[in-house]
């Protein structure tokens, strides 16, 4: 290994990188593992992401690559009360450039609209859409909530791994 630590036997960890736009996705899929994504929902996967980043890798000879959709959850009854409150945190990130034209893409007007919020049913429904749009995986932010809501979060977290 050339300018790094080689240590026998052990496997470099994949390399993720945070990638949206074409030019990152390009690069990614030329030289990376996978990427990570925020503020893409499952329509930015379908039509925007995944072709970009899979046909990248496919012309550099490369394997399909991971892709972790990041995405913030909150298992509640009062859903509204719950995207109110997650809104107000996630103004930052609506002004970012390559955040806002991920919305745009995506049709919605913040992070806070691809989220997965509302009771189980209604959030095993949206992550399914985003392992049916192309995510491998999913990198899930619990939101701050009532002790209960908190609770079946992570509840409802643990069950999507069985």
């Amino acid at each position: 290994m050339v300018g790094g630590l080689d240590i026998d036997g052990v496997a470099p960890p994949p390399l993720l990188l945070g990638a949206l736009g074409p030019r990152m996705l390009a690069l990614a899929g030329r030289l990376a593992d996978g990427i990570v994504t925020a503020a893409a929902g499952p329509h930015v996967l379908t039509e925007h992401i995944v072709p970009t980043l899979t046909k990248a890798a496919a012309d550099a000879g490369r394997p399909a690559p991971r892709i972790v959709a990041a995405v913030v959850a909150c298992i509640t009854d009062d859903a509204e009360t719950a995207r109110t409150r997650i809104a107000a945190t996630s103004k930052p990130y609506a002004t970012f450039p390559v955040f806002q034209a991920m919305l745009e893409r995506e049709g919605v007007r913040s992070q806070v609209d691809i989220g997965i919020i509302g009771d189980e049913a209604t959030a095993r429904a949206q992550a399914q859409r985003f392992i049916d749009a192309g995510a491998t995986e999913l990198a899930i932010r619990e939101s701050t909530g009532t002790p209960d809501e908190a609770e079946r979060t992570r509840a409802f977290l643990i069950s999507l791994l069985e």
